[in-house]
């Protein structure tokens, strides 16, 4: 008698995905369809007085943020900067201020 060997759905998934991943042509997260981190918007009150003040630390909110991922309102009284990230970049953002000796809070909103 022939004995049958069944394999699992799981089975087949991990193998029909590995297959799926080799076979992309891009190395990108939406080739690959897989899950990035949830962007959220942070709302910082700094204390950057003026462009100068800017200037010291856009180099460093570029590498550790993103270009493009930040901006900062210099009229506003509070100097408010909004970055769009992962959960974990607001504490980066403020690791930046504060080697730079500047001051940055979370702001609830």
């Amino acid at each position: 008698m022939k004995q049958e060997v069944s394999l699992s759905n799981t089975f087949w998934w991990g193998v029909i995905n590995y297959f799926r991943v080799s076979a992309a042509t891009a190395e990108t997260p939406e080739a690959l369809n897989c899950v990035m981190p949830e962007e959220r918007v942070f709302v910082f009150k700094t204390s950057v007085k003026d462009a100068d003040g800017l200037a010291g630390i856009s180099d460093k909110l570029n590498e550790r943020v993103g270009t493009g991922k930040w901006t900062i309102d210099l009229e506003d009284e509070d100097k408010v900067l909004r970055v769009t990230g992962p959960g974990y970049l607001d504490e980066e953002v403020i690791k930046v201020f504060n080697q730079a000796g500047l001051e940055c809070e979370l702001m609830p909103y």
